[in-house]
């Protein structure tokens, strides 16, 4: 789908063999792509086994991530994503809608935040493009951080509120954290521990 650029894909991995993966490709990525630029239709999508979460949690991820009751949800999913307010501002309202629809021949499923028409994975294609590998991990341990979020979470619980409370209880990754913070900064939120 890219018309200029270079898609790189992994075989299966568990979270441990990808993290090292991405160690390991750091550095040649970095200068395969020197001087590389990102347009706002190229994206990371990252695969989760459907095998490895029950199709009740998948329905909660799905509410999670495409429910768009508020500007504000679209807005922070946006950015804990890596998204810009750019790329935020043109989709709301359609949050589950990455790129502009009429980039693509024709509007499916397979367009929404968490795509779920392949045959063996959910795929979140709510990521920005990026070479900086640490960016990746930190796009890998928001995706864990959702799954383990629905997974102790009943749905009648499941808004951005407590997801924002959970990543503050349980952090995943320092840029995630990073995020957060000027999140409830920005909405002078006070989420205890």
């Amino acid at each position: 789908s890219l018309s200029d650029g270079v898609e790189i894909v992994t075989s299966p991995c568990d979270y441990k063999s990808i993290m090292w993966l991405l160690d390991k490709i750091k550095d040649p990525i970095k200068n395969i792509t020197s001087g590389s630029k990102y347009t706002q239709n190229a994206g990371i999508h990252i695969h989760v086994s459907k095998k490895s979460i029950p199709s009740y949690n998948i329905y909660k991820l799905s509410y999670l991530l495409n429910n768009m009751q508020a500007k504000e949800l679209s807005s922070i999913m946006f950015y804990l994503s890596g998204r810009n307010a750019k790329v935020s501002d043109n989709y709301l309202g359609r949050y589950a809608k990455i790129g502009d629809i009429s980039e693509f021949k024709n509007e499916t499923d397979r367009y929404l935040a968490l795509n779920l028409t392949n045959a063996h994975t959910i795929e979140f294609r709510i990521f920005k493009a990026t070479n900086d590998m640490d960016k990746v991990k930190s796009y890998i341990n928001f995706v864990e951080s959702m799954i383990k979020f629905v997974d102790i979470t009943p749905f009648k619980d499941i808004n951005l509120n407590n997801y924002l409370l959970y990543l503050v209880n349980n952090p995943f990754d320092r840029k995630i954290d990073a995020r957060l913070l000027r999140i409830l900064k920005y909405k002078r939120v006070s989420l205890s521990k």
